[in-house]
């Protein structure tokens, strides 16, 4: 499945295409379609933070899968968080959460089932920027095997994931994606490109990850991201 924000009816209210009909659950000026919130295309998802309340997307197209991947794009700042918060959320069919994926000042974590409690892979410093996260999530096969899997990838590197998980009898069935819980951090962050599939790698977008240096010679660290093929520069 993938879904890239297409185009705005009205105010505050989207129409995410290619893929089942996202809804906005909470108050719709929480969520914004614009231009600006692209990373790829025309049109990325703005998530407004002026309030705490929660706003999220919602995919209802997994059925009970016993496998799962995702991968999208966040423009998250660790200036703006202030704790930490849940970005996205692969859910069961009570809406207990399956795989986290959290935002905090020390970077990002991705959190998944294991036995009666929680495992977790990170913290994962990130820079500001456009960044592309990835993880492949394996029930375990059997009572007792304990052989379920969590891997990681952020920019297209596998970083260290989780492995040796209890987490048999568990499946997908939605997935949130937005503001979910936790502190909200300062002002508005933004996601785009997000795709899931059942067993194979996705990987990066057309448009490459953000690339950090001095880039106009001012002695000042800048952040390219390329964007279907025009770079843009940021400061940090």
């Amino acid at each position: 499945m993938k879904i890239q924000m297409t185009k705005k009816v009205g105010v505050g209210l989207s129409v995410l295409v290619l893929g089942a009909l996202l809804g906005a659950p909470a108050s719709a000026a929480e969520l914004n379609v614009v231009a600006e919130a692209a990373y790829t295309g025309n049109f990325g998802l703005q998530v407004n933070m002026n309030t705490s309340t929660v706003a999220y997307v919602q995919d209802n197209s997994p059925a009970a899968e016993g496998r799962y991947r995702v991968r999208f794009y966040a423009n998250v700042s660790p200036a703006t968080i202030t704790g930490e918060f849940d970005n996205f959320r692969a859910l069961d069919g009570s809406d207990n959460p399956v795989v986290r994926v959290t935002f905090a000042t020390d970077g990002v974590r991705f959190r998944t089932v294991d036995g009666g409690g929680t495992a977790t892979a990170g913290p994962f410093p990130i820079q500001y920027g456009w960044h592309a996260f990835e993880f492949d999530w394996q029930v375990s096969s059997a009572p007792g095997a304990n052989d379920g899997v969590l891997d990681v990838w952020i920019d297209g590197v596998q970083l260290t994931g989780l492995t040796g998980l209890d987490s048999d009898g568990t499946s997908v069935e939605t997935a949130r994606w937005g503001y979910l819980s936790g502190t909200a951090p300062t002002g508005n962050f933004e996601l785009d490109d997000f795709v899931s599939t059942r067993d194979t790698y996705i990987g990066l977008a057309d448009s490459g990850p953000p690339v950090a240096g001095d880039w106009d010679g001012d002695g000042v660290a800048e952040i390219l991201v390329n964007r279907d093929g025009v770079w843009d520069i940021y400061l940090p």
